[in-house]
């Protein structure tokens, strides 16, 4: 955390994207995570970098995609963290893959996953 901490204060950064595995994918993989795993390890991953004391930057932006997985996970973690703007680029017809591997399109059920 350190190294990323001083890449952070160098680079004067304030914004951050999170993107990664989709739950689906994870799974396939032979992972055994849920979502509520992933959200947790996302979150204490920033709270710690955010609270170190060698930390200088604030951070006021963090976006996703807000797909199942680290994406959806990173949008929670920025809520909890109380990061002052947020944005989640939906893909058209608010469309999300399930652990299932099966694809769903449904604004209110998108939505709900950040509630």
């Amino acid at each position: 955390l350190k190294e990323i901490c001083w890449v952070f204060n160098k680079s004067k950064i304030e914004s951050i994207n999170i993107a990664g595995n989709g739950l689906y994918t994870l799974v396939q993989k032979g992972y055994s995570f849920t979502q509520d795993d992933i959200d947790e390890y996302v979150y204490q991953f920033l709270s710690q970098l955010l609270t170190l004391p060698d930390f200088k930057n604030k951070i006021t932006f963090l976006r996703s995609g807000g797909q199942t997985g680290f994406d959806e996970a990173g949008i929670k973690a920025a809520v909890r963290l109380k990061v002052p703007k947020i944005l989640v680029l939906a893909p058209k017809s608010w469309k999300f893959r399930g652990v299932d591997g099966k694809d769903v399109s449904d604004e209110k059920l998108f939505k709900s996953r950040f509630v």
